[in-house]
């Protein structure tokens, strides 16, 4: 067996190294999460393009990178496991690599990138009798990807692998050889002519057999599975169960027995996204039950295993256009959350979800959204240049206003809210989440993001949530009545009037979370089967119309 391997981002990855690259020279903002991230190059490659001069910049990185910075460069996940096994199952491996001498913008010629590579993979034992044992001599360097593609051919490779789909559309690259393609992040379209895998192990798997790995999916359960688990954390004889109730993120199912009702919720679990929904909202739910809060509903028992809970079902209609009097049951909430936070149990809750204390910290989370849809923006170049030419300029001239506003007002950019003037916050308050009983309460759903937070936060999130229309007189009632109740604090008028617009951005950036790859496995997890590049489209055009509400009302909330 002849096996082929690209290097660079296919063996090698400088995703840390580009991130910590760029923000030195001061071409990203910094960000002390971003790092850890997958696909930070690509990320990182989004955002210095865009920068005046973008192109001179991301080759100046690339430059430091493949360069000095190369021998702190690290092997790809699942690396060591496959070329152990290629030399277990003594499969000949040859690595093919595009890559020139010299970098465009190394004009002293210092640092020869071939050589550096080839003493990367000497130190990790690349060419080691005890280690891969890959001759020196089947490592090739070509100047072009044409050459590339030839050097394969020549090779008669059974398998090559690499991360750049255009590698395997090139007319040269023979139809015989397996063509695979390791992509991380789920960008590549499925109707190429490669086999695209999320990691190495899928693709050892895939090349020399064995157990199969877990896939980097989520989990549906089949209705079978539902009933028997709905039996069980019940603990009656089901006697019907519904189909899947439409929600965002998770899967609902009403369930029903002779005794009475429950709601059975499925949560959401991604790979990428570490945050445990259903630990989170079992947390919120248990403390506000304890405190009889009847505006919630009742939670009677969990299944960590299968990552769902069952919970009182609740009998009601979806609020689709808020009244003065749903305005009013928001406020109430808001109120006992508020006086809850003194209880002592409150002090062992969490930060809620995405949590905003300071100025500083709403920035560095709009500049890391930025970051993660920088991803995609080679395969979205509608969304692209909204980001470019529509976002990003209104969103540096609304930051340095921001920064004048609170240095003329003496107060610090990255000051964080103190605690005794913080909120337990739902963190996704919103109509949407809602239910109006038949005797006209309002309960409110969906804790999964609860936790402490800037009230500021909340107010700004609950004016501008995109999925609900509210009356600008209720919207006028509902700060008038935030502003009198957060009185205690006396920056929380002036923050809120200046920070709101930067909400407005935030926002912005959530609503094209559809643009990511497990933001549109959020939608098909839930339920939500519809025409992909539709779902695309409208959800650009809300945040277009998003960023023009913003601009026209300037700087501040109109509603103060």
């Amino acid at each position: 067996m002849r096996i082929g391997l690209d290097f660079d981002n296919t063996l090698a990855v400088y995703d840390k190294l580009f991130v910590e690259a760029a923000m030195e020279k001061g071409f990203i903002p910094y960000s002390s999460s971003i790092t850890t991230s997958g696909g930070g190059k690509d990320i990182v490659r989004g955002m210095v393009r865009s920068l005046p001069d973008g192109e001179d910049k991301w080759q100046t990185l690339q430059a430091e990178v493949y360069g000095p910075r190369m021998s702190q460069a690290v092997l790809m996940d699942g690396v060591s496991l496959f070329l152990n096994e290629a030399v277990k199952q003594k499969a000949e491996l040859f690595i093919v690599s595009h890559k020139t001498q010299f970098a465009v913008f190394d004009h002293e010629k210092k640092y020869d990138l071939r050589k550096t590579a080839l003493a990367w993979m000497t130190e990790k034992n690349f060419f080691a009798k005890d280690g891969f044992a890959i001759p020196r001599e089947n490592v090739f360097f070509t100047h072009t990807r044409h050459e590339k593609v030839k050097q394969i051919s020549q090779l008669n490779c059974d398998y090559f692998i690499d991360d750049l789909p255009e590698v395997f559309a090139d007319p040269g690259f023979l139809a015989k050889i397996v063509q695979i393609l390791i992509d991380p992040l789920g960008n590549a379209d499925t109707n190429g002519p490669f086999q695209p895998f999320c990691g190495w192990a899928a693709i050892k798997q895939e090349v020399f057999g064995g157990p199969p790995t877990k896939s980097n999916t989520v989990s549906v359960k089949s209705d079978c599975e539902v009933l028997r688990i709905a039996e069980k954390l019940t603990g009656n004889k089901v006697t019907a169960l519904e189909t899947p109730i439409k929600g965002g993120n998770n899967r609902l199912f009403k369930v029903v027995t002779k005794k009475e009702n429950f709601a059975l919720k499925f949560y959401l679990h991604l790979p990428e996204d570490p945050r445990d929904r259903q630990g989170t909202e079992t947390k919120a739910l248990k403390f506000l039950n304890n405190q009889s809060i009847t505006q919630v509903p009742i939670l009677y028992s969990t299944d960590k295993e299968n990552r769902c809970s069952i919970m009182e079902w609740i009998e009601g209609s979806a609020i689709t256009t808020p009244t003065t009097p749903d305005i009013d049951a928001v406020l109430a909430l808001i109120k006992q959350l508020h006086k809850l936070g003194d209880k002592p149990e409150a002090s062992n809750l969490p930060l809620a979800s995405a949590a905003c204390l300071s100025a500083a910290a709403l920035e560095s989370q709009i500049s890391e959204r930025m970051l993660r849809l920088a991803i995609n923006q080679d395969k979205h170049p509608d969304l692209e240049l909204f980001i470019i030419r529509e976002f990003t300029p209104f969103l540096n001239k609304t930051i340095a206003s921001i920064k004048s506003s609170f240095q003329q007002n003496n107060l610090d950019f990255h000051a964080e809210t103190p605690i005794k003037y913080r909120i337990l916050s739902p963190s996704d308050l919103s109509f949407p989440n809602t239910l109006r009983r038949t005797n006209g309460d309002v309960v409110f759903l969906d804790f999964e993001y609860f936790g402490w937070d800037d009230p500021v936060k909340l107010a700004s999130d609950f004016l501008l949530h995109p999925g609900m229309l509210i009356a600008d007189k209720d919207k006028e009632r509902f700060t008038k009545e935030i502003t009198n109740m957060f009185s205690a604090d006396v920056t929380f008028t002036f923050r809120l009037q200046q920070l709101y617009p930067l909400f407005g951005l935030c926002w912005c950036l959530i609503i094209l979370n559809v643009f990511l790859p497990e933001g549109w496995r959020r939608r098909t997890f839930a339920a939500n089967p519809e025409e992909k590049k539709i779902a695309l489209d409208r959800q650009l055009d809300k945040a277009r119309n998003l960023l023009l509400s913003l601009q026209k009302n300037g700087s501040g909330i109109k509603y103060a």
